[in-house]
């Protein structure tokens, strides 16, 4: 993830982790670092197979949405099962309310929705991401879409 107090670009290992020992600035991180909170870590309901260097993604929560980040040397991780019924139903708990989950792999975004994965593409600074619940002679559906800035 992007560090900017470091001018850490997304999808680079950050200069001061240190392979099998972890963060070396720790103590003195910075807020970015101290503000994150892995979701692994604090939802009990996340099993074993979601601990980042196993499932290979990082989930955390913010503002509306969860997000889910790739491993750059991973490919589509979060397709794989258990994952992807587990993405699959929180996003049906929780979109009603407007929160989102998001799958940021290779610079391109998915919105998970209760019943499929969407791709956004690239999302840019300002661009938005429109929900709609749609009637459909099956029953409702959601449909999301990318509304550039």
């Amino acid at each position: 993830m992007v560090i900017p107090e470091l001018n850490k670009p997304k999808d680079t290992w950050c200069l001061h982790y240190a392979r099998g020992l972890g963060c070396n600035i720790y103590q003195d991180r910075p807020p970015s670092c101290r503000d994150f909170s892995c979701h692994w870590l604090i939802d009990p309901t996340l099993g074993p197979e979601w601990k980042p260097n196993k499932c290979k993604m990082v989930m955390h929560a913010k503002d509306d949405a969860l997000a889910v980040h790739v491993d750059p040397g991973a490919n589509t991780p979060w397709r794989r099962e258990p994952f992807y019924s587990q993405l699959l139903e929180k996003s049906a708990r929780n979109i009603d309310r407007g929160a989102m989950v998001l799958v940021m792999e290779h610079g391109r975004t998915t919105i998970i929705l209760p019943d499929r994965g969407v791709d956004l593409g690239v999302i840019g600074p300002g661009d938005r991401i429109a929900l709609a619940k749609v009637m459909t002679v099956t029953g409702p559906i959601w449909q999301a879409r990318l509304v550039r800035a």
